[in-house]
């Protein structure tokens, strides 16, 4: 008698990648799991978005899903600035349902984020936008609170710049993971991949060169911007791209691996970072869901 053929199964994320990750263990589960999951979240009401225009509540509007949101929502648990603000959630159109529909009939688009994307925080109702900026602003917000260091140096400017320039080089990898993960065209992956082993390369080179001190950061022992952008990004990439793609963006930037592994394994990111099941669904949405690209002219869909 035949054996049954071994389903694979998709791989938890994990944060410092080797060449003996375990890459079993999840499998995508249905759409449907993640309103489950999320039931209990403040969803983004219009009345929420009204008293955040208004100025009556400070607002963070997030998903816990998204690695970009996840940037703000580490850096306010750092700083223990998350008592000062409503936390609301934000349907990012999971499933294929529009954010006009799942967020208030278009309020959320047209007055809280014109690019419809989290995080986006309302403070005295004044809009902080995008996750770079959104971050750094809870840390000046409640800056001296919490073990954590400024994001960026304030006392010393070539450390500030190396910094910086450490964010630019992270966020050059955001369009290339995306892209990689959802194509399904095989011609497409290969120049994806080229490029993110590139663009990966010159994240490693800069750890490499313009280490400050021994320690795992681009800083050496102090931990930076630079991390708080990378980590949530390697956390959900470091496992899933070698299930979906078959290919390991970080397995040749031990430098980089070290300081996403050191990040997270704070209690903060710990705190802030979404169920590995959770992480595998949303990946998988990219992959083969609503988020991926149509499959190639001729190809057969099994």
């Amino acid at each position: 008698m035949p054996q049954a053929k071994k389903q694979k199964t998709a791989p938890a994320p994990v944060v410092a990648m080797t060449s003996q990750a375990d890459l079993t263990g999840l499998s995508p589960a249905p759409l449907d799991n993640f309103e489950q999951a999320l039931q209990n979240e403040t969803k983004a009401t219009e009345e929420i978005m009204q008293a955040a225009v208004a100025g009556s509540q400070n607002v963070f509007f997030g998903n816990r899903l998204c690695p970009f949101a996840q940037r703000v929502f580490w850096m306010a648990t750092e700083r223990g600035a998350m008592g000062g603000f409503t936390y609301a959630h934000v349907d990012l159109s999971m499933g294929g349902v529009p954010v006009e529909k799942s967020s208030g009939g278009g309020t959320y688009k047209r007055d809280i984020n014109p690019g419809g994307t989290v995080p986006c925080i309302w403070y005295e109702g004044k809009p902080v936008r995008g996750s770079v900026t959104c971050a750094l602003f809870m840390d000046e917000l409640h800056r001296g609170s919490g073990d954590m260091p400024a994001l960026i140096p304030e006392d010393d400017a070539m450390a500030a710049a190396i910094v910086r320039n450490g964010v630019d080089l992270v966020e050059s990898l955001v369009d290339l993971l995306y892209g990689l993960l959802s194509t399904r065209d095989p011609s497409e992956q290969d120049v994806l991949k080229a490029k993110l082993t590139e663009a990966v390369a010159k994240l490693e080179a800069h750890y490499v060169d313009n280490a400050q001190a021994d320690g795992p950061y681009l800083l050496g022992e102090r931990i930076s911007l630079a991390e708080v952008c990378l980590t949530p990004l390697v956390y959900r990439f470091a496992a899933t791209l070698p299930f979906y793609r078959e290919f390991s963006a970080f397995e040749h930037a031990p430098r980089v691996q070290a300081a996403a592994a050191a990040a997270a394994s704070r209690p903060a990111f710990q705190e802030t970072k979404p169920a590995n099941q959770l992480v595998c669904d949303y990946q998988n949405d990219f992959a083969n869901g609503q988020r991926a690209k149509p499959l190639p002219c001729g190809s057969v869909h099994a």
